[in-house]
């Protein structure tokens, strides 16, 4: 069996273990769950890395603030 056959064979039995649990109430609650989950985290994903990159660049905005005062007081 080669690789592309049993990539082929893992989507369908994904698929349908999608199907299968979209056609029980309970799956398909579960499934919604999962992908707000699924969206809910890469929501967070993006803002953190937003928010790292304003952060990063105020600590070194007050990095070089800090070694132009020392540089000051020593002269």
């Amino acid at each position: 069996m080669g690789t592309d056959m049993r990539i082929d064979a893992g989507i369908e039995q994904g698929a349908q273990s999608v199907e299968q649990l979209s056609a029980d109430e309970y799956g398909a609650t579960a499934l919604e769950y999962g992908f707000f989950v699924a969206f809910v985290a890469a929501a967070l994903l993006i803002g953190a890395e937003i928010l790292a990159g304003g952060v990063g660049g105020m600590y070194t905005l007050v990095n070089g603030l800090v070694d132009e005062k020392i540089s000051n007081a020593t002269k």
